[in-house]
């Protein structure tokens, strides 16, 4: 039993390799506000790294630190900094992922109303083909295209859904002629004028969904921002907005220490000079006064 449980376990998946493992430490990662560790090869992290990098390099030209205490001041505000950018790149990016949630039906409306438009345009070319067709006839397609579907849907309408399947399963122009005269009694006149007639009504219905479907983009899109912004009163969950403010609050007030005790030694420093060369300076006194005459 325990020999099987150890063969399984060895056959599970997993990351073997130590980049593998690397990377899988940062699997359940979301921001890094928290993250001790900034050294990582992908994700966030490496971001944070080399945005602390950049934060180090600018303030280590500002302040010039002198010592090892003053470096590791500029460290800690580095750190600070590429915290805080990591939080705010993270909310910006889960602001992003809310307004998409929003604007989903919004989106498929709008997929919904590039399709309309692309077929009302469509049935107008095919209209216009009927149109020029008045004294040479009609043409038969071979492949499936707009006509054979307006003629499959004749079929359909006229006899029933097996001998429309049956029409669409055909291959070449004639044979698709031939069967829907067999089916249908109409001359090829007959045909021609009930589609032209057909065609326009059709049309007309297509672009009163069109203009329906435009009405209800519109309010789904005023419903979703009123949701968003007056409802909730933010973009994110009250829990995530807390979670930002209270990583931005931490990482402010570690750039404020380091600056605070950065600006203290300086000061300490000077004043230790000071004292050293005012001391000095009353030891030659003391010197020359003991000098004899």
């Amino acid at each position: 039993m325990v020999e099987n449980q150890t063969s399984d376990a060895q056959k599970r998946g997993g990351p073997r390799t130590k980049a593998g493992k690397e990377r899988s430490k940062v699997n359940a990662l979301r921001h890094g506000g928290y993250s001790k560790s900034i050294a990582s090869r992908s994700g966030p992290l490496r971001e944070k790294a080399a945005l602390s990098r950049k934060f180090y390099e600018s303030l280590e030209r500002e302040f010039k630190p002198e010592d090892t205490a003053e470096t590791n001041c500029i460290s800690s505000m580095a750190d600070a900094l590429s915290r805080k950018a990591s939080v705010l790149r993270w909310e910006d990016v889960r602001i992003r992922e809310e307004i998409g949630k929003a604007s989903a039906p919004y989106k498929k409306r709008e997929r919904n109303l590039k399709d309309h438009r692309k077929h009302l345009m469509q049935l107008k070319d095919e209209l216009a083909r009927l149109e020029s067709e008045k004294e040479t006839g009609l043409i038969w397609d071979s492949d499936r295209s707009l006509r054979n579907e307006l003629l499959t849907v004749v079929l359909k309408q006229n006899k029933s859904r097996y001998v429309a399947w049956s029409f669409q399963n055909l291959t070449t122009a004639e044979e698709r002629k031939k069967y829907f005269f067999q089916m249908i009694q109409w001359s090829e006149q007959a045909l021609g004028d009930y589609l032209r007639k057909v065609l326009p009504e059709y049309i007309e219905l297509i672009a009163r969904w069109e203009h329906d479907l435009v009405n209800k983009m519109i309010d789904i899109k005023r419903t979703g921002e009123r949701h968003l912004v007056i409802e909730k009163g933010s973009f994110l969950p009250a829990d995530e907005v807390d979670q930002i403010m209270s990583l931005v609050t931490r990482c402010d007030r570690q750039f404020e220490k380091a600056v605070e005790f950065l600006m203290k030694y300086r000061a300490a420093k000077v004043e230790l000079k000071e004292r050293q060369r005012a001391s000095g300076n009353q030891l030659e006194e003391r010197g020359a006064g003991a000098q004899p005459a």
